[in-house]
């Protein structure tokens, strides 16, 4: 797929700083089937750029690039590093480790490492529902068993018990 950013600056800066002995090619795809070791590499530490290359970019993005305001400096380690954390803790909290038939351990471990407070919150929100579910099955279960002494009570006014 052809990007159209051959002769944007800003991509062509970030593109450089990364691979500054190779033009930036035009198709991305095709590049990378030829180049595979390095553009997983160029993934790993542009992936904004990569997007922009391989054309999944949003339009908010290639709109910066097209108008010269994108960054010309690729994200930073830890930038990257808090992308991914806050990736996997959206994952952990989509996969919904504390609830009663999706509880998974490890998952919940992970996220009380990635994010203490969040996964104290959940925590103290399972329970609050885990203490209403109880309430409620303890409230049906006397319900059951009030219904089932007031028949016993009519059987045996009535002389059938």
């Amino acid at each position: 797929m052809l990007h159209g950013f051959d002769n944007n600056v800003p991509v062509l800066k970030r593109w450089s700083s990364i691979n500054p002995t190779e033009a930036l090619p035009a198709d991305w795809d095709e590049w990378k089937r030829g180049n595979v070791g390095k553009a997983l590499e160029i993934e790993s530490v542009d992936p904004e750029l990569v997007s922009l290359l391989n054309g999944t970019a949003p339009a908010a993005k290639r709109v910066e690039a097209l108008d010269g305001t994108l960054n010309t400096q690729g994200p930073t380690a830890a930038e990257l590093a808090e992308a991914g954390r806050k990736q996997k803790l959206q994952e952990l909290f989509d996969s919904k480790p504390l609830e009663a038939g999706t509880r998974n351990l490890t998952a919940e471990l992970e996220l009380a490492a990635l994010d203490p407070g969040l996964h104290a919150q959940l925590k103290e929100k399972q329970e609050a529902v885990e203490v209403d579910q109880r309430a409620a099955t303890a409230a049906a279960a006397q319900a059951r068993a009030n219904s089932m002494n007031h028949a016993m009570t009519l059987a045996k006014m009535s002389g059938r018990y």
